[in-house]
Formats: C-alpha cells, sequence, structure tokens
C-alpha cells in the first residue's frame, strides 16, 4: 500500500492527497501506523469519521491521530458519527466531541462537510453543520452570532 501511495504521490505531487478509511489497511488511529505516514511524508485527507469508526468511538484517540497528524493534513472531510459505521452524519448528531475537535484541526487544510442528505437537491444538513460548528468556534472565542 505504502509503496502505491508513493508512486501516486510522485506522479502528481500537488494533487494528490490520501484519505483514510475505516480498515486497518489504511485507517487512522493507530500510532505506529502514524509513525509510518509521517515517515512516507504522505500529504492527507483526514476524514474525521473514519477516523472516530476505527478508534471504535474513542474521542481521546481521535484527538490524539489529529495531533499527530496535524502537519501533514491537506484537506478534512467534517462528518460526524456514532463510531460504529459508516453513517455520515450532520456534526453535533453523532458522538464526535467537535469542541475538543475543532482545536486539534490543521487552520491551513481546506474542509468540506461530507454528510448525508435528505434531499440531493437541498443541503440543509451541511448548512447545519456549519452553523454548529461555527457556533462552537464563536463560544471559544467568547464571539456572539448574529
Amino acid at each position: 500500500v505504502f509503496n502505491e501511495m508513493e508512486r501516486l504521490r510522485e506522479i502528481a505531487p500537488e494533487h494528490v492527497v490520501f484519505e483514510n478509511g475505516i480498515s486497518p489497511v489504511y485507517g487512522y488511529g493507530d500510532p505506529e501506523l502514524e509513525n509510518r505516514i509521517i515517515q512516507a511524508n504522505l500529504p492527507l485527507a483526514f476524514d474525521i469519521s473514519h477516523a472516530f469508526i476505527a478508534v471504535h468511538a474513542d474521542n481521546d484517540a481521535l484527538i490524539e491521530s489529529l495531533r499527530h497528524l496535524k502537519p501533514q493534513v491537506k484537506h478534512y472531510h467534517l462528518v460526524d458519527s456514532m463510531g460504529q459505521d459508516h453513517d455520515s452524519l450532520p456534526l453535533g448528531k453523532g458522538l464526535v466531541d467537535w469542541q475538543r475537535v475543532v482545536n486539534e484541526l490543521n487552520p491551513t487544510a481546506s474542509r468540506i462537510y461530507e454528510i448525508n442528505l435528505a434531499d440531493q437537491r437541498h443541503c440543509q444538513e451541511m448548512m447545519a453543520s456549519h452553523q454548529y460548528l461555527t457556533q462552537i468556534v464563536a463560544e471559544k472565542n467568547n464571539q456572539t452570532l448574529v
């Protein structure tokens, strides 16, 4: 797996990031695997729900993984989960501790809300997720939203 990722990175170094899955083959949350990722200097996409599922809904382990890989993360998939299977919940509807997660995101990385929509023509769950995250940041900064 690492050899193939290295080959892909060499082909398109500015256009490839590697997203974690829920499989032990390439799931964040295992410090030993993360050390190999860091040594390989791979540009990362960090899917919050995938990591949360991989660590069996352990918020402490999720935070450690976010901290450990933060310098290499180029992109985040912000999505909540109950931590058991790929449920793709809006932020605040699962068990991810977003109060803690928000402090561990690489501020230079891009982000997308990758959640299931009730209606593919309307992104109300994404908008609600953004409002939820914005509220957390505002409260941490002792500001009020208008």
